[in-house]
């Protein structure tokens, strides 16, 4: 007669599916706090949830020979138990077996376009980087994890906002191992930000198709919007009132210019999220640039536009803080209509990768690289296809010491050349007939 323990076993794929229970609930499920319980329930269900994949991809007459070299894979994850057991996962393309709304789910892209990246990141973008292969302890065995087991990884530690103990008891690593199977492939992905994240070429800005992005009259020769965004952070226990900002709360500032299409034009950050707008422009790479080259980046009068905590530049197109008439009104209300495009753009990002509410590195210079990754990844899902569609997350608001820097306190002198370039924007746009009045309280500067 059968042990009960047996039995036990041998029923709980039968229950699973009758209850169309999914296999990462269980993974993560508090029940299996036993290790013991946990890795016979684990073997059996994934046992027989890989039984399933096969039977139904592969041919009836594939040999032993061929089974074993999947269960003997380098990086499958691996239980107590026996036989050694992979999670689809983690298997060679074993990401292509799991349904795409789950995959997208897990890793915030689509499998199509993960297989876009899988191919860059290991024909061009671990060549120009630092090696990534690398030896972790599991607790019984020394691997290799493979460069497509990190990428899956990384995608759901950005994509999510589990703790590395999460996913260590998921992939069966130990959490050192996650830890720097994530860091890697960040770090691979940091230092070709110049293929995800560029400024375009002075021709390129030229063509009619990036300017005027919602084609409003008078902003045709707008290419983009600058804003920042918060992103929460760890406090650091070295700076810990350096990173605080006015909602008591510790967060660096990410600046960041997009285009039309909400792709990042430019990404900056590790500045306090306390400081103002206006002092994180001024440190940042961008403005010592333009200050150097305007026309480089901003040839035949073509400009950004900013809220009222940026300073109004030739390059930079803010609104009237005062508006004494409706052709000021007017003026405000197309800006602000352009302007909702980099507010739209850090929602995406942080619809994408939850892990930018929050990212608990102490470190800042790992901060950095997390966030600026994300918006290279970003970019492309963006220019692939795979867009976050009518998901939005609410931004927090960047709460500076002086977050309104008004005309008179910048300490940036106004050009009258800038003056004069706005006040022609508003008579552009109170010529044009298809622009509505609106009212003051209406008015978003």
């Amino acid at each position: 007669m059968a042990e009960p323990k047996e039995i036990l076993t041998a029923m709980i794929p039968v229950v699973m599916d009758f209850l169309d229970i999914d296999l990462d609930d269980v993974l993560f499920s508090d029940v299996l706090s036993d290790s013991q319980i946990g890795d016979v329930v684990t073997a059996v269900v994934v046992n027989h949830y890989q039984n399933k994949v096969q039977s139904t991809a592969e041919p009836n007459d594939k040999t032993s020979d061929e089974d074993d070299k999947i269960e003997s894979s380098d990086d499958s994850v691996r239980v107590d138990s026996d036989p050694c057991v992979a999670l689809p996962s983690s298997l060679p393309n074993g990401w292509s077996v799991l349904p795409p709304d789950k995959f997208r789910a897990i890793y915030r892209i689509s499998s199509p376009v993960f297989e876009q990246f899988l191919k860059l990141f290991i024909d061009k973008l671990v060549p120009l980087a630092i090696p990534t292969s690398t030896k972790v302890t599991t607790g019984k065995n020394d691997i290799v994890i493979r460069d497509e087991l990190k990428l899956l990884i990384m995608l759901e530690y950005l994509g999510s906002n589990l703790p590395i103990s999460k996913l260590s008891q998921k992939y069966n690593l130990s959490e050192s191992a996650i830890l720097e199977a994530v860091t890697i492939a960040i770090s691979v992905i940091y230092q070709n930000m110049f293929l995800f994240i560029r400024w375009p070429k002075p021709e390129e800005i030229c063509d009619s198709a990036l300017c005027n992005p919602l084609e409003q009259p008078g902003f045709s020769n707008c290419i983009g919007a600058i804003d920042i965004c918060q992103v929460r952070i760890k406090t650091p226990q070295d700076n810990e009132s350096f990173y605080m900002n006015k909602t008591g709360k510790s967060s660096v500032a990410l600046q960041a210019v997009c285009d039309h299409k909400m792709n990042f034009l430019h990404c900056c950050t590790g500045w306090p999220g306390l400081m103002a707008d206006m002092a994180v422009l001024k440190d940042s790479d961008i403005f010592e640039d333009v200050q150097k080259d305007t026309n480089r980046y901003f040839p035949n009068g073509t400009f950004l536009i900013g809220d009222l905590a940026y300073p109004l530049l030739d390059w930079i197109m803010t609104p009237y803080e005062e508006t004494p008439d409706d052709s000021y009104l007017k003026y405000n209300h197309v800006h602000s209509q352009i302007l909702d495009l980099i507010t739209q753009t850090f929602q995406r990002l942080k619809t994408r990768f939850p892990r930018l509410n929050y990212v608990e590195n102490g470190k800042m210079e790992e901060v950095v690289k997390i966030v600026l990754v994300c918006c290279a990844l970003h970019n492309f899902c963006q220019n692939a296809g795979d867009v976050m569609e009518g998901e939005t997350t609410p931004i927090e608001p960047h709460v500076s010491i002086d977050t309104f820097v008004t005309e008179a306190e910048c300490l940036l002198p106004v050009e009258e050349s800038s003056v004069i370039k706005r006040d022609e924007i508003r008579d552009i746009i109170n010529s044009s007939d298809s622009i509505l009045v609106v009212h003051k309280e209406d008015d978003v500067s």
